[in-house]
């Protein structure tokens, strides 16, 4: 058996209209590419998806990176941990927290742009720290119903109760 994602590693995939992007990794059943959203998205003309459904990292809580370790080694893919948001590393000191909900609100304002008027934003976020309010208004989205939901020790780290919030939210 060939080496896993060896065999296809930078072909050339056209999944979006007129974007054409590296396959970091293909198979018959799709590829993957390893990029920037926001590099992405600004090449794509307004109005081009219908929906987005996201679980954004949580602000200085998970090292996404260092859990996901062993997908980059075995995908063969660059550690881009320099450009994560809200990498645990950073911790959650004010100005972490600051660049977390500036890089989120470009994000979405980023997104927003691609969204028809009224498109549904789901979005599955621990907002313990009361950070969504902000980045929804100031990423052109409008909450319509917050759900919460009990997780049970979701990374195995945690002895305590976790609650997650879906977000259902439209463009504005």
């Amino acid at each position: 058996m060939e080496e896993l994602g060896r065999k296809s590693r930078g072909a050339a995939w056209t999944g979006i209209p007129g974007v054409k992007l590296s396959a970091a990794y293909s198979t018959d059943l799709g590829a993957l590419a390893l990029v920037d959203c926001l590099a992405v998205l600004a090449q794509l003309p307004d109005e081009t998806f219908d929906l987005v459904i996201t679980s954004p990292p949580y602000p200085g809580l998970i090292d996404y990176h260092e859990q996901h370790r062993y997908s980059y080694e075995l995908l063969g893919l660059q550690d881009r941990r320099a450009d994560e948001i809200g990498p645990a590393s950073r911790g959650q000191s004010r100005q972490a927290v600051r660049a977390y909900v500036e890089d989120m609100i470009a994000v979405f304002a980023n997104a927003h742009q691609q969204l028809a008027a009224g498109a549904p934003v789901i979005i599955v976020v621990n907002d313990s720290k009361e950070l969504y309010p902000e980045i929804l208004e100031q990423s052109g989205l409008r909450l319509e119903e917050r759900l919460t939901r009990h997780v049970n020790r979701r990374t195995g780290r945690r002895a305590g109760e976790f609650f997650e919030d879906v977000l259902v939210c439209v463009t504005a």
